[in-house]
């Protein structure tokens, strides 16, 4: 029986992606130049079986930082560096440069962002044609931008992808969710029990401590903190969720002499929360490393530089069932080795490694659900029509639907965003297309309110009298934009403000 339930969670990751393909389209490479075609754009394709793997004369490079979603046909909305964002024609979204404002990202213009996990991209809940990336900013010295770095905020943006005929539009950007000294990157995310909504773990530096955060189709509603397990060091490596949700693993390279450790935890898709932690010290002269997890959510991977390990999360003893599942067998690539770095599971159900140079290869586990060698593991069993600067998409599993747990789970929020129930009002929906609602917990029965634009012209003054308990506004004659609301009541004291995000349907 059990094994016939982890075939079917199998079937369902992989089926399922008919109807919700996010993650069918994936994009690498340099810019392009019109001498080389060596160097430039490569697409795979997983709405083909097997996967077409296309070159593209493309403007933006894409190093290790790199995100990209589909619609859920499969069809390529955008993608990011870390710096920029394109569309699928290439284009840079209108407001879509200038992402990550730290002083020093200049350092990383003509190449894109070098930071593990830097950028996710989740649809907002419910919400058809927008989208958040949430994405960090690496902080960097100007003496040694490469060594003395380290991560400060975690930024959002939102997309509106329908906006401008479908070519799309950044509304907002470079909105800080934390400010604190957090790892390299590894921004992850999985669904909630209630299959909808999203949380998202950052784990800060050199500590036991991450910030989960509770996006829904209200946004951001929640960010708290957990302390779980032992002290983790911040280094290069990854971080995952296994596909059913139930798992979250961080694997990190401190350095040679101290070693890398792989941490494992279980995740409540309820709560947000981790518990019973396991940290395992692996010393094998690894430089790089990454993690994935079997569709069936049962086998861990770690490519480790020059191996690449197994182990069985159901096994009683995690750490003692460790399989080496491949050796670099040194092929070269020009004068660049294809050894094993980050990890990315297909929505096929194969899990594709790249390597930590600048080669033309990837590598693939192409039964991921076996133990031990029946793997097959494939060394170099992809060659892209274009040079790879140690780039892979970050993905969540879109597909996952509600947990078996998910009608007795009640959405907790933090106390560190403020809530709806301390303002005495409340404008919703918001984002919002046509209508806006006002709703207020005081007793006024006259309100006034006043909208205004990014330079702070008034484009909407309303008094609303008998006010009781709810009033609805148009505003579909408003342009799409980010607008400023003020409510205030008959005697001109302030209710409450905020922020609007108008989008249109079109």
């Amino acid at each position: 029986m059990k094994k016939l339930l982890l075939t079917l969670l199998f079937l369902s990751y992989v089926f399922s992606g008919f109807s919700q393909k996010e993650d069918f389209f994936w994009v690498f490479g340099y810019s392009s130049n019109t001498v080389d075609s060596s160097f430039g754009g490569t697409n795979i394709d997983f709405n083909f079986e097997p996967p077409d793997i296309q070159y593209e004369f493309r403007e933006l490079d894409l190093d290790i930082t790199n995100s990209s979603i589909c619609d859920t046909e499969g069809n390529l909305l955008f993608y990011t560096n870390g710096l920029s964002i394109a569309n699928a024609s290439g284009d840079i979204l209108e407001n879509g440069a200038g992402l990550n404002p730290d002083p020093y990202r200049e350092d990383w213009i003509d190449s894109g962002y070098p930071l593990n996990q830097g950028t996710l991209i989740l649809p907002l809940p419910n919400v058809p044609n927008l989208y958040y990336l949430f994405h960090e900013e690496l902080t960097s010295t100007p003496n040694d931008p490469v060594h003395n770095s380290k991560a400060f905020t975690l930024y959002y943006s939102i997309i509106d992808m329908g906006a401008n005929n479908g070519a799309g539009k950044v509304v907002e950007k470079n909105i800080p969710i934390i400010q604190d000294t957090l790892d390299y990157g590894k921004i992850t995310s999985t669904k909630h029990a209630n299959g909808e909504d999203w949380w998202l773990l950052i784990p800060k530096f050199d500590s036991n401590q991450y910030y989960r955060i509770l996006f829904t189709e209200n946004g951001i509603i929640s960010i708290d903190t957990q302390s779980v397990g032992e002290m983790v060091y911040a280094g290069a490596g990854q971080a995952v969720f296994s596909p059913d949700g139930n798992k979250y693993v961080r694997y990190i390279l401190k350095n040679i002499g101290v070693g890398n450790f792989l941490n494992i935890y279980d995740f409540d898709r309820c709560t947000g929360l981790l518990s019973n932690p396991e940290q395992y010290n692996i010393i094998d002269q690894a430089y790089s490393g990454g993690v994935a997890i079997s569709p069936n959510s049962r086998f861990l991977y770690v490519p480790s530089f020059e191996y690449t390990y197994q182990y069985d999360l159901e096994a009683d003893d995690i750490e003692a069932s460790k399989d080496t599942v491949a050796i670099y067998d040194g092929f070269v690539d020009i004068a660049f080795f294809t050894n094993f770095f980050l990890a990315q599971l297909g929505p096929d159900g194969k899990i594709y490694i790249n390597s930590d140079g600048g080669v033309r290869y990837l590598h693939i586990i192409h039964n991921p659900n076996e133990p031990g060698e029946a793997c097959s593991l494939e060394q170099h069993a992809i060659e892209l029509p274009t040079w790879n600067l140690s780039s892979l998409p970050n993905f969540p599993n879109y597909r996952l639907g509600p947990a078996p747990e998910s009608d007795t789970c009640q959405i907790v929020t933090s106390t560190i965003i403020p809530q709806i129930s301390e303002s005495k009002v409340k404008l919703h929906p918001n984002p919002a297309y046509d209508i806006i609602t006002i709703s207020t917990y005081s007793e006024e029965r006259t309100i006034v309110l006043s909208i205004y634009n990014e330079l702070g012209q008034k484009v909407l003054s309303k008094t609303i009298s008998p006010f009781y308990d709810e009033a609805k506004i148009d505003i579909n004659y408003l342009d799409s934009g980010i607008y400023f609301w003020k409510i205030n009541d008959r005697k001109n004291q302030e209710l409450g403000m905020g922020k609007l995000i108008k989008l249109d349907r079109d």
